[in-house]
């Protein structure tokens, strides 16, 4: 988007596009729009060859553009993110995959900048409610697919692909329209603190050129209003006793039992996406200090 086109936006949509730091991956699997497939020169899928939490861990002898995005990811602290995808019209959000529904979950963690994975076994709700995987966020991500669906020009109606079956609200949990192993947008949410959707964009797979102007104008205004739910929630930071920033504290919320805690970066900051509400946060650090305080979260929905 150019400057001329961005200050000609409302004003909230400047403010959320001036006060984030956006990254593009224009392709992530160029050989499918080159060769019209999905698998790279090697037969994998990509889109399946994430580490799995639910599929212990297999899969770690990743592709390496698979294993690109995942070292990329470790570099930054990202917040919110889009997996942009074609052959329906709706958002889906995770679980992909599921343990189950087994009451013993695993969870998992990895400092930010680390490469290690360790797993211990806790005691964790199942994740399987009715026939869909639901994270501990359910309710900041079916926000976050109703914000995109219904600000596109026909997602929310959810009945626009014939071949494919009808989408309530033009939304859809993964695991319930189809289960996978290794997909990106759980082991974003899992391992990078990240929330990502699945948003499928065209009835069409591959979409000829000429549709491709139209598409932007159906999809542009709820591009935009996806961006701006990045500044939902709590953001802070955290200091030991002298000032300096503390890396790698664990940000726990309330009633929500991450499979990965989310944890502060090197600049001791943190990001929690969530509605609305009153919330009890708890912080802690590496030699077990741990702080209590309670949020009360009021802001308008963005």
């Amino acid at each position: 988007m150019g400057l001329t086109e961005l200050y000609s936006l409302p004003q909230r949509v400047r403010t959320a596009e001036n006060s984030s730091v956006e990254r593009r991956v224009p392709e992530a699997e160029p050989e499918l729009w080159f060769r019209l497939r999905r698998f790279n020169s090697n037969g994998a899928d990509l889109n399946r060859g994430f580490p799995d939490a639910f599929a212990a861990l297999r899969q770690q002898n990743v592709e390496p553009e698979v294993r690109a995005v995942i070292d990329w990811l470790k570099t930054e602290t990202f917040v919110l993110s889009a997996n942009l995808h074609g052959g329906a019209l709706v958002a889906s959000y995770p679980y992909d995959n599921s343990n189950g529904g087994k009451p013993s979950a695993i969870r998992v963690s990895a400092p930010p900048a680390g490469s290690q994975l360790t797993v211990s076994s806790v005691s964790a709700g199942p994740e399987l409610v009715g026939r869909a995987s639901i994270t501990p966020d359910d309710d900041v991500f079916v926000h976050l697919a109703k914000v995109y669906s219904y600000s596109h020009a026909w997602m929310s109606r959810g009945d626009m692909c014939k071949e494919n079956r009808p989408f309530q609200d033009g939304i859809i949990n993964g695991y319930q329209w189809y289960p996978l192993q290794g997909g990106m947008q759980d082991f974003n949410y899992v391992w990078a603190q990240c929330l990502e959707l699945t948003l499928e964009l065209s009835c069409c797979k591959f979409p000829p050129p000429e549709e491709l102007p139209a598409l932007w104008m159906d999809n542009k205004k709820a591009l935009l209003a996806y961006i701006q739910q990045v500044h939902l929630g709590v953001k802070g930071r955290v200091f030991d006793g002298s000032g300096v920033p503390v890396e790698n504290a664990v940000v726990e919320v309330g009633g929500r039992q991450d499979l990965c805690p989310f944890r502060t970066n090197q600049y001791g900051e943190y990001y929690r996406l969530l509605l609305p509400g009153n919330y009890t946060f708890t912080v802690t650090t590496t030699n077990t200090n741990s702080l209590f305080f309670k949020v009360s979260e009021n802001l308008h929905l963005l």
